[in-house]
């Protein structure tokens, strides 16, 4: 857990200029990167616009890859005599366990601190718990879920074998490809759920894939497939070469020690 916490927290350090950008790309018009970049730094007056939501984002990383390595590392062996299948089932139930527990509601109060980063925290929070509950922070559970789920088990999954064939062992470029592949897999989900946390409201399974339709009347069946990609495959391959290349590191000391 101490080695998915620090990663975590150095991981949203370096990437979150990408997290901001592919949000606003996402919920907003799916300008060009560069162009979306531009447009944060001129919304909030400086620099300081690519990084809003840091403090939520650095708390999010932490707690859920210090959740996600642990739960892994903790059941792995434990859930089928396959291997290949425990690392999946294993992956599966990490995702799951961070995504109800940690994910949603970070992911909540971080997309809102975004969208109206000209909005004191304590004023846009306070308004948000006033009208609409604390529940309100697990608005777009549904894809989180399916998200954070499938991404973890594909990452284990995949992981040892991809570093020790192609990578010749190295963490951070295993890390980087499976973050960049499961990137490419799971983008939509993620562009649904980007959509439903800047919104208002509360939405059941039904509603959640009635707003589906009415994303894709509004802003084209192509919104959901590539709507802030390419900053996302950016953020999330160097945040997995980060990640599991940090993990890689700590572990590797604690052996030793």
């Amino acid at each position: 857990m101490f080695a998915g916490v620090v990663a975590g927290a150095v991981e949203a350090a370096v990437t979150m200029p990408m997290e901001v950008t592919k949000t606003r790309q996402q919920y907003g018009r799916n300008e060009p990167m560069l162009a979306s970049m531009r447009q944060a730094v001129a919304a909030s007056g400086g620099i300081r616009g690519l990084y809003s939501g840091l403090g939520v984002q650095m708390l999010q990383n932490a707690g859920k890859i210090g959740i996600r390595f642990a739960v892994y590392q903790n059941i792995r062996g434990k859930l089928s005599d396959d291997p290949e299948q425990d690392k999946f089932l294993s992956g599966f139930a990490a995702g799951a366990t961070e995504a109800l527990l940690w994910v949603t509601p970070c992911e909540r109060l971080k997309i809102l601190r975004i969208r109206h980063a000209q909005l004191p925290p304590s004023q846009l929070f306070g308004t948000i718990f006033r009208t609409e509950g604390i529940s309100s922070l697990w608005v777009g559970a549904s894809p989180t879920f399916v998200r954070v789920t499938g991404s973890n088990a594909f990452r284990f999954y995949v992981y040892e074998s991809i570093v020790q064939k192609y990578c010749g062992g190295n963490a951070a470029l295993g890390g980087a490809a499976v973050g960049i592949l499961s990137t490419i897999l799971n983008n939509p989900v993620d562009v649904l759920k980007s959509e439903m946390q800047a919104s208002s409201g509360k939405r059941n399974f039904s509603q959640t894939m009635s707003f589906l339709g009415s994303v894709v009347r509004e802003k084209g069946l192509a919104h959901i497939f590539i709507a802030g990609l390419p900053a996302r495959l950016v953020k999330i391959g160097a945040g997995q070469a980060v990640i599991f290349q940090v993990v890689q590191w700590i572990s590797d000391d604690n052996a030793k020690k």
